[in-house]
């Protein structure tokens, strides 16, 4: 695959994600403040989320060993999104148990992954 398809793809990924996570965040807001619960697939979308993180991870690493140049900021963004896209797989579970503020958890945690994917795309502008 070439640099400027690997590139649109990444561009692609990363819409995907704001998108995604901004939809996962508000879902979980509205079921906190309903008092209602998250369905199955708020854990199937969520799980889709962090496989991309784990693929925009490693296409940037191809990228970079490519020549593509990049600054340290995107790389500390990314790498802080793939580290948050493993907690919320790990601890999906436990914070489902706590109930109403497992729900709010995870609409703040879609909030910072959110917040983190926007950010890494900022710094990915600066050369």
């Amino acid at each position: 695959m070439d640099i400027a398809t690997m590139i649109r793809l990444k561009n692609i990924m990363t819409l995907w994600l704001l998108a995604g996570n901004g939809l996962l965040m508000v879902w979980a807001l509205v079921a906190y403040f309903r008092g209602g619960s998250l369905a199955r697939t708020y854990f199937n979308i969520t799980v889709f989320l962090q496989i991309l993180i784990v693929a925009l991870g490693t296409m940037g690493f191809l990228l970079i060993s490519r020549g593509v140049g990049t600054n340290p900021g995107h790389i500390m963004y990314g790498a802080l999104n793939v580290a948050l896209a493993v907690a919320r797989i790990g601890f999906y579970g436990p914070l489902m148990n706590l109930g109403r503020s497992g729900m709010l958890w995870q609409g703040v945690l879609a909030f910072v992954a959110l917040a983190l994917v926007g950010r890494s795309s900022v710094t990915a502008l600066y050369q």
